[in-house]
């Protein structure tokens, strides 16, 4: 699946030629005959200066574990889930064991752990809807 990132309508309008093969190209071969536009938004979480992401597992409504993704090489605006990206755990049987490097010390995890697993509460409430609504 091609990816890319824009932050004006000018730049789809003049796409150069290395990224309009970018994004006509595929896994396994198969034509590109539709896009997707997906809106974005900035990574507001860091830790030692990188972007991090939470992950979120849920079954149902119930959270049930993740982890934070962390990528050194990007900024805020790029998906984390690329080369050069670290986890740091997020499981809950595990918030006050020690970790080392990169990751997040237990008070930093539990911060973000309320917040990321409200959003993802919400998110996982819209899926339904939206699911909901097409199936009707």
């Amino acid at each position: 699946m091609g990816m890319a990132y824009f932050t004006s309508g000018e730049e789809v309008l003049n796409l150069n030629r290395r990224m309009r093969f970018k994004l006509t190209s595929s896994k396994g071969g198969n034509a590109v005959d539709r896009y997707m536009i997906q809106e974005g938004i900035v990574t507001a979480d860091f830790y030692s200066g990188y972007p991090i992401e939470p992950v979120i597992y849920m079954v149902g409504s119930q959270e049930i574990g993740g982890f934070f993704r962390i990528n050194e090489e990007k900024d805020e605006w790029s998906s984390l889930n690329t080369k050069g990206m670290a986890f740091s755990c997020l499981c809950l049987h595990k918030m006050d064991e020690p970790h080392e490097g990169p990751f997040l010390n237990c008070v930093e995890k539990a911060n973000l752990v309320k917040t990321s697993f409200h959003i993802a509460k919400i998110a996982a409430l819209a899926a339904a809807r939206e699911a909901a609504n097409h199936s009707a």
